[in-house]
Formats: C-alpha cells, structure tokens, sequence
C-alpha cells in the first residue's frame, strides 16, 4: 500500500469520525445542552436582579423589564415580609407560569427555595395552550406553523434578603 492509500484511508477515517461526532452533537445532545444554556442565563438573569435589589422602585422596574424582553422571560421580584408586595415584574410569555399561578402556589414555591438553600428550580412539561381552531392549510403565504401545543417551561426561584432584611424572591420562567 502506498503512501496515497495510507493518507486517503486517515482522511477519510477523519471525516468519517467528525461527520459522525456531529451528528451525535445534534441529534443526541443538542436539546442537554439548549436546556443547560437557557438555565445557566436564567441564572445569570437572577444575579444581575439580586445585585440591584436595593436600587430604586422604578431602576429595578427598568432593568426587569429589559431583562425579560432580553430572554424572552417572566420575571417577578417580590417581597415575601411585606404580604407578597411586588417590586417590579415583566409578562413577556404566553402562558406564563409566574403570573398565572395562584398566590399560594407561588408563595409555596418560594418556600421551597428557602428550604433549599434560597434557590429552586422546576421543569415542567406544559400542553394546552394550542389553539385547536387554527390550521395553517387554510391560509396562503407564509403563514405560522400549527402549534404543536407542548412545550418545556422552567421555572426559577431564588430568595435573598435585601440591605433592609426583607425576604426577597425572584421568580423567573422561560420556556425551552
């Protein structure tokens, strides 16, 4: 065997290989690592809030609703020792579990982050919010998709306490 043989038989054992890492990326791994990149932003998102939870009324307000446009986020910053006030919150989703969940399943929640340390996290598999009365074979031109109806959606709690002492928590959900 030549030299000609031996390089074209590594080349084509190399593109093989990389053709098959990638397609092992995409088709195995991709939504592990959509999951953990929006997760780590949320994260990032509940930092940057509880770092400015001290600013005043209307800069916190700003900077939730740029935040959540941003990430495409629900977000409520709220004070757990003055009966649930709200200091600043953003609905930017359909369907958004922040702000359609009851009172006291919220209140729950941020219990449970207390428990664990001031920080909770929940994925939950959401189906319903399809429209069953559109179909996309009725119209012409670029119209959206059917909406398959199920989805991922995260929701993030974190509670610190503020220069005052107040318990605060900050609620966050994004879907996946």
């Amino acid at each position: 065997i030549g030299i000609r043989s031996k390089l074209f038989t590594c080349f084509a054992l190399f593109v093989a290989l990389t053709l098959a890492l990638l397609w092992l990326l995409q088709a195995v791994f991709l939504d592990d690592f959509y999951k953990m990149i929006k997760t780590n932003m949320i994260k990032k998102t509940a930092t940057l809030i509880t770092s400015n939870l001290d600013k005043p009324a209307d800069d916190l307000q700003t900077l939730v609703t740029r935040m959540s446009q941003n990430g495409e986020l629900c977000i409520i910053v709220y004070d757990l020792n003055d009966n649930g006030a709200y200091l600043a919150d953003s609905d930017v989703l359909v369907g958004c579990l922040v702000h359609n969940i009851i009172p006291h399943d919220r209140y729950r929640l941020c219990m449970k982050a207390l428990e664990s340390g001031g920080e909770y996290l929940e994925l939950f598999e959401i189906s319903g919010f399809r429209n069953h009365d559109y179909n996309n074979d009725h119209f012409q031109g670029n119209v959206p998709k059917n909406d398959p109806g199920l989805y991922d959606s995260l929701m993030y709690i974190r509670v610190r306490q503020n220069s005052a002492g107040h318990h605060i928590a900050i609620m966050i959900n994004g879907t996946i």
